[in-house]
C-alpha cells in the first residue's frame, strides 16, 4: 500500500490532463479498436492482432506546474515543499478534491471480422488502472505543518488503489436498423491483484503540548501470495517493530496465480439521425471481480495515535527530487494512519 501510495502522489506531480491515443483515433473509421471503447463502433475491415496494440490513458485535474516552481533565475526546479515557495501560491492552485486516473490496456491476442448485417470481435487483455483522490487539506498540512499555536487539518475523502486484471471478451455488433448500430461484449475477467484505502477522515491536531491524529480508515488488498510487512526503519537505519502495517509484499511463486474472477459487459449504441451526424454512446466495464477468500487482507485504522513529526527533505530539488519526495510522504503518511490488520470474512467482491 505504501508503494501505491508514493506512486499516486507521484503520478499526480506529474500529470496532465491527457486522453490517450485511442480516444482520438475513436473517431476515425478505419481504426481496428473503435470497439474497445463502443462495443457498437465497429471497424469497417476485419483484422488479427498479436500484441500490437496497447493504450496509456491519464486524466487528471493537476499539471507539474502546480508542484515544480523554478527559482530566481531559473536554473532548478523546486518542490511545492520549499521554503522559497509561498504556501498561498501553491495552494490557490489546487482544488478541493485533486484527482488522478492512469489506465494501461496491453492487448495480448484478438481478431475481428464483418458477420452479414454485424461485426464479431473477440480479444484478450491484460488492464493496470490507478486512481486516487488526494484533498488539498491533505497538501495544506504538508506544506504548511503548524502555523498557529493551535493548528487543526481536517483532511476527508483521501483515497488511493490500483488494480491488475486480465480478461477475455466476445463482442458482437449489429445494425437494427440503417441509421442504428447496437453493440454488446461480454468479458470473462481474471484478477491477478488489487489495492484500495479509503481515508474516510483524518483529523491532524497541532498544539504546543502534543500533536495527534485521529483516523478512520479501511484498507483492502488482494492476490495470492501477498502478505502484511510491520516494522519501520528509524533515523539511524536500525528496524523498529510495529503493531501496525507498514507495507505489502508478494512472496512465492503462488504471486502469479489468479485470485479471482468475474464477469463484466459493455453495451453501447450509434445513431445517424440525419446525413452526416453519427451520435454514438456506450457504457463499459459493467461488472466486479469476486476475490478469494484466502487471497484477501483486510486492515483499518480507527482512534487517536500521537505522531512526533514529519521527515520531509523541505529543499530538495529537481525532478529527480518527486520520486524521493513521494515515497517519503507515504512514508510519514502510513505511520501516521497506523493500519491494523482485522479477520477476513470470506471473499470479496470488488466493482471494476
Amino acid at each position: 500500500m505504501k508503494k501505491i501510495i508514493s506512486l499516486a502522489i507521484v503520478c499526480c506531480l506529474f500529470a496532465t490532463s491527457a486522453l490517450a491515443q485511442s480516444k482520438t483515433a475513436y473517431f476515425m473509421d478505419g481504426y481496428n479498436y473503435r470497439h474497445e471503447l463502443n462495443p457498437a463502433a465497429s471497424p469497417y475491415r476485419g483484422y488479427i492482432n498479436l500484441m500490437g496494440h496497447y493504450a496509456i490513458g491519464v486524466n487528471s485535474n493537476l499539471s507539474a506546474t502546480q508542484f515544480l516552481y523554478p527559482n530566481a533565475d531559473g536554473s532548478e526546479l523546486y518542490t511545492f515543499l520549499h521554503p522559497e515557495v509561498s504556501a498561498s501560491d501553491f495552494l490557490n492552485k489546487l482544488h478541493d478534491n485533486n484527482i488522478l486516473g492512469l489506465n494501461t490496456d496491453i492487448d495480448i491476442f484478438g481478431f475481428g471480422f464483418n458477420a452479414r448485417r454485424g461485426y464479431f470481435s473477440f480479444d484478450t487483455k491484460l488492464h493496470m488502472g490507478l486512481s486516487s483522490n488526494l484533498p488539498k487539506e491533505l497538501f495544506a498540512f504538508l506544506k504548511q505543518g503548524m502555523s498557529s499555536d493551535h493548528t487543526v487539518y481536517d483532511i476527508r475523502n483521501f483515497n488511493v488503489s490500483a488494480s491488475a486484471y486480465a480478461s477475455a471478451g466476445i463482442g458482437y455488433a449489429y445494425d437494427l436498423f440503417d441509421n442504428l448500430r447496437i453493440g454488446v461484449k461480454a468479458k470473462y475477467i481474471v484478477g491477478l491483484a488489487a489495492a484500495n484505502a479509503n481515508i474516510d477522515q483524518m483529523r491532524v491536531d497541532m498544539s504546543s503540548d502534543a500533536w495527534t491524529v485521529n483516523t478512520q480508515a479501511t484498507m483492502s488488498a488482494y492476490g495470492h501470495g501477498l502478505r502484511p510487512l510491520t516494522g519501520t526503519i528509524d533515523e539511524n537505519g536500525n528496524e523498529v517493530p510495529t503493531d501496525y502495517i507498514t507495507g505489502l509484499e508478494f512472496t512465492g511463486v503462488e504471486t502469479l496465480a489468479p485470485a479471482g474472477k468475474g464477469f463484466a459487459f459493455d453495451f453501447g449504441l450509434c445513431y445517424s439521425p440525419i446525413k452526416k451526424l453519427k451520435l454514438s454512446a456506450a457504457l463499459t466495464n459493467v461488472g466486479s471481480i469476486r476475490w478469494d477468500a484466502e487471497a484477501v487482507i483486510n486492515a483499518q485504522s480507527t482512534g487517536e495515535v500521537a505522531f512526533s513529526g514529519l521527515t520531509l527533505d523541505l529543499e530538495a530539488s529537481g525532478e529527480d527530487a518527486i520520486a524521493q519526495l513521494g515515497e517519503d510522504i507515504s512514508n510519514n503518511l502510513i505511520n501516521m494512519i497506523q493500519f491494523k490488520q482485522i479477520a477476513q470474512q470470506g471473499a470479496a467482491v470488488q466493482k471494476l
